[in-house]
């Protein structure tokens, strides 16, 4: 009870009561529910911590700057600390990149910790998976463009933001990524829970994936990469390759890094079929409408002119994949104008999915005895006509238009992911063994290859010419 209320059941006067309970005649608890006429026994809020107070303690610690758990650092250094677990107890004002953490909640839902216990482990320290995962995505988040750029950030405000006392150096986080990179397939089983995760979400999207090849180029002295065409820099030069699968729209599903790269047919066929096998995205058996069965596909690849291959469409046929792409080395006449039809394309994005007339014709092509495609043009504002074949024998012919114009949307995520996220960055610089077993192409074979071509363009060029009299006096008689 409040003094004011015992006072009035004793039947005695408050202030003597209140004076016997000053002077310790009466016994009162510590903590009492009084009310505000009675004395102030309630806890104080904390109160909020400024900046230039912390940063004047985080100076003044021991044990380097903002190290103020001490006793978890030891326990650490000592391996008898799995790892320290976020903590929040304290409340502060104007904290560095704080609003990070309204991000958290959608960090979460896209899978971010998902399965991580299960998957990714790291040896005992003060650091521990799930901080370094959630530092990582802050880091992106808050445009920190690489693990060196840490030297400029106070690191007691990301630790704040962490929920630790301050955040990793940067040999600290660069150790903690390699020992969890070395670990592959732990690594290769989280990347496919998450790609699982994320086909489950969105399984219409997801039916259509856009595949295409990312070039990263390397800058340093230490080793000597393959050169690779970088069409931004419009030059050829040392490079690694990323492949990657995203949904219609542009979201990002996976990606597959290889240590040489085997062209995107290639990986195709090696690579990004056999893993959607495992993800069960291929049905068992998978129908081949080459035998012209009405059957659709189990899933729709696009891709550019690179992956351009009569021999691979037909084994994806085979497993119940169907192809969307542009046409290569075919020179055919142009179709009759009055052949093609306006129609509306549905566009996709990453919100939200929109429609674009245009004008669009369809015939049949036979590119080998077994293989006959759907030949699709797009007739531009200029009078040009854009090719694209296609081996899905049902989706209708605008779909098919608006799936590859959509390709466009992968090409604007790697432009934003390199401008606002530093896709292009290596993660580290350090040299891996190559497997020496690993079958590559003889430079000296394909340049002769290259020049068989270039000579096989110049003779079909000279025969045009010789035949362009012989055509020409035909003709007026």
């Amino acid at each position: 009870m409040s003094q004011r209320g015992a006072a009035k059941v004793l039947g005695i006067n408050w202030v003597t009561f209140h004076l016997g309970c000053k002077a310790g005649v009466i016994d009162v608890p510590l903590k009492s529910a009084a009310s505000t006429e009675t004395l102030e026994t309630e806890e104080k809020p904390l109160k909020a911590t400024e900046r230039s107070e912390r940063n004047s303690k985080d100076l003044q610690t021991s044990m380097g700057r903002a190290a103020h758990d001490v006793i978890g650092r030891q326990l650490a250094a000592g391996g008898m600390l799995e790892e320290v677990k976020p903590h929040f107890d304290q409340a502060h004002k104007a904290v560095e990149n704080g609003g990070v953490l309204t991000t958290l909640p959608c960090l979460l839902q896209e899978g971010l910790l998902s399965g991580v216990n299960e998957n990714l482990k790291l040896s005992n320290g003060y650091y521990g998976v799930t901080s370094i995962l959630n530092f990582l995505a802050f880091l992106s988040l808050a445009r920190v463009r690489n693990p060196e750029a840490l030297r400029y950030e106070a690191p007691g405000e990301w630790g704040i933001i962490l929920g630790l006392d301050r955040c990793p150096e940067v040999k600290t986080l660069r150790r903690k990524l390699r020992y969890l990179s070395e670990n592959q397939p732990a690594v290769k089983t989280w990347q496919t829970n998450l790609f699982q995760r994320w086909i489950k979400q969105t399984p219409d999207a997801a039916a259509t994936l856009l595949v295409d090849g990312h070039s990263k180029v390397y800058t340093g002295r230490k080793g000597h990469l393959p050169k690779h065409d970088v069409s931004r820099a419009k030059l050829c030069l040392p490079a690694t390759v990323g492949y990657w699968l995203n949904a219609l729209g542009g979201s990002p599903l996976m990606c597959l890094r290889q240590a040489l790269d085997p062209q995107m047919a290639a990986m195709i066929e090696q690579e990004i079929v056999p893993e959607l096998k495992r993800n069960g995205k291929l049905g068992n058996p998978a129908p081949d409408w080459l035998q012209n069965q009405p059957l659709a596909p189990s899933i729709t690849l696009i891709f550019d002119r690179e992956g351009w291959s009569p021999q691979l469409f037909e084994q994806l046929a085979k497993v119940g994949i169907a192809v969307i792409t542009w046409t290569k080395n075919r020179r055919s006449e142009d179709w009759p104008s009055n052949t093609f039809q306006e129609m509306e394309a549905p566009i996709y994005g990453p919100a939200e999915t929109l429609s674009r007339k245009v004008w669009l014709a369809e015939q049949s092509l036979q590119l080998s005895p077994r293989l006959k495609v759907r030949e699709i043009r797009k007739l531009t504002a200029d009078g040009r006509q854009l090719s694209l074949v296609t081996t899905h024998p049902t989706l209708s012919l605008s779909k098919v238009a608006g799936a590859m114009l959509s390709r466009w949307s992968q090409e604007n995520f790697f432009k934003s992911m390199r401008q606002e996220f530093n896709l292009d960055s290596l993660t580290t610089q350090r040299l891996e063994e190559i497997d020496p077993e690993t079958q590559v192409v003889n430079p000296p074979v394909r340049q002769l290859k290259k020049e068989v071509k270039q000579t096989q363009h110049q003779l079909g060029q000279l025969r045009n010419r010789l035949a362009e009299p012989a055509l020409s006096s035909k003709a007026q008689h």
